[in-house]
């Protein structure tokens, strides 16, 4: 079995190669707010470490490197725009994508 989901350290590595400081404390601030929503007994605490994530990755979409020199559109905003469509089609419907390789 998988290492990482059987050590009871989680050690999650990323090649910093291009990525700001900014890039960087968005990250680990992500990651402490996923693992706090995953594991909050408390109703506020899940709700507001959530919103947070989802700031934090907004956040690291809008800020990152990728431009598209072809397109005069705003790639970020569109991004996350269908990834916002997606989600709200997930939250409202009875399946979930299973993501457990």
């Amino acid at each position: 079995m998988n290492e990482l989901l059987t050590s009871k350290n989680f050690i999650l590595k990323l090649n910093p190669n291009g990525l700001t400081e900014q890039h960087k404390r968005l990250i680990r601030y992500l990651n402490i707010y996923i693992l706090k929503s995953l594991n909050s007994d408390s109703e506020q605490e899940f709700f507001q470490c959530t919103e947070e994530a989802y700031k934090m990755l907004t956040a690291l979409i809008k800020q990152s490197n990728f431009r598209n020199q072809q397109s005069g559109a705003p790639m970020t905003e569109q991004a996350l725009e269908l990834a916002l469509d997606t989600i709200r089609d997930l939250i409202y419907s009875k399946d979930s994508d299973i993501y457990d390789n």
